[in-house]
């Protein structure tokens, strides 16, 4: 049995975690929000409003331009900037 100091084993303890079915809900006290988006190849702009909940941590993983086009990363840029999440 491995000895940790109480301040040390209340950061390693599991965590819960929940997958929300509708977004739009609204986020319990206390909880993170995780927003992920993948491969939108230049057309984030084109995501509906319903599906852009607010953010605590937004991810994009994946391509986010079809050939690396200055255009879309520009664009995509300023979809960030504007996305609801936190700073």
């Amino acid at each position: 049995s491995i000895h940790r100091p109480p301040s040390v084993s209340a950061m390693v303890e599991p965590q819960r975690v929940s997958l929300v079915a509708d977004p739009r809900q609204e986020k319990p006290e206390g909880w993170t929000r995780f927003v992920c988006f993948s491969d939108t190849h230049g057309l984030h702009a084109k995501i509906p409003a319903k599906h852009m909940p607010e953010a605590d941590v937004l991810l994009h993983a994946g391509d986010f331009t079809n050939k690396g086009e200055t255009s879309q990363v520009q664009s995509f840029a300023q979809w960030l900037r504007d996305y609801p999440a936190k700073e």
